[in-house]
């Protein structure tokens, strides 16, 4: 059993926000912005959050190892720490990084613990609007250091990002019938909005694990479902680039999967 410390993690990501995050925001020079590849973008602040978490972070936990994104892009063979079983701090410091250039609020910091197939914990920081999500494994969900709200029954409501398996757009094949929200700038304000009962689905055509491990956590905390489209298969670390489809319950999620994969 793995004592989660959440004071720690959560001082760690204010403090990488208050440093390395908010001064570039509206601040980037054309130098401070780079593609990994097409439309595929990383900035200074993404780098030198994730340079000051990830020593800081494996520091909490004894034995415990850091997946970053931008590690990662320089060195795809980290990835391979997913497939040990010892504690893994998973980062992404800045997701939504093209609206954090473009000088919009839809970008956040995400921090997961996973360990194995499991996700032990996650943390979702949207400074743009000052809202924290943290989730442990059996333990629920805080918003802003509160319970998660509970939406009043009402119509479906989701985000729906990228192509369903048949190449059709999510978006538009769930317009029928949920009520299919403007892409948020991110994935995890997609999450955020979850906890908050803004939405109550979240599909994503493709993901990397720190995109989706803490959301799934979240959805999952909540009652709801996190599997991927293939099987289907509960959320696991340990694939990526795959349709995922996330919901506030599981019978939410049967619905969706019928809309999403049964052309119109």
């Amino acid at each position: 059993m793995i004592a989660i410390p959440h004071d720690k993690v959560e001082a760690l990501i204010a403090e990488a926000n208050a440093r390395f995050v908010m001064p570039r925001f509206g601040t980037l020079q054309a130098g401070e912005i780079d593609e990994k590849k097409a439309n595929d973008f990383v900035t200074v602040a993404d780098r030198e959050a994730e340079a000051f978490l990830a020593p800081r972070l494996a520091d909490l936990i004894v034995g415990s190892h850091v997946l970053g994104e931008e590690a990662a892009a320089h060195d795809p063979s980290l990835m391979r720490r997913l497939d040990a079983e010892t504690p893994l701090w998973v980062i992404d410091p800045v997701d939504g990084t093209r609206s954090f250039i473009e000088g919009k609020d839809g970008f956040a910091v995400i921090v997961a613990l996973v360990r194995g197939d499991a996700v032990l914990a996650g943390w979702i920081l949207q400074p743009r609007r000052a809202r924290f999500v943290a989730s442990e494994h059996g333990a629920g969900v805080r918003l802003d250091g509160g319970p998660p709200v509970i939406p009043a029954p009402r119509r479906a409501r989701g985000y729906f990002l990228g192509r369903v398996p048949d190449g059709a757009r999510a978006r538009e094949r769930a317009a029928a019938a949920f009520e299919a929200q403007a892409h948020p700038g991110s994935g995890a304000v997609a999450f955020l909005d979850m906890a908050a009962g803004a939405i109550d689905i979240a599909y994503f055509g493709r993901g990397w694990p720190w995109d989706h491990a803490a959301g799934a956590l979240i959805a999952e905390e909540l009652g709801g479902a996190a599997r991927f489209l293939a099987g289907p298969t509960r959320y696991t670390p340990r694939r990526w680039n795959e349709p995922l489809l996330i919901t506030r319950s599981p019978a939410l999620w049967d619905d969706a999967l019928r809309v999403l994969t049964v052309a119109t």
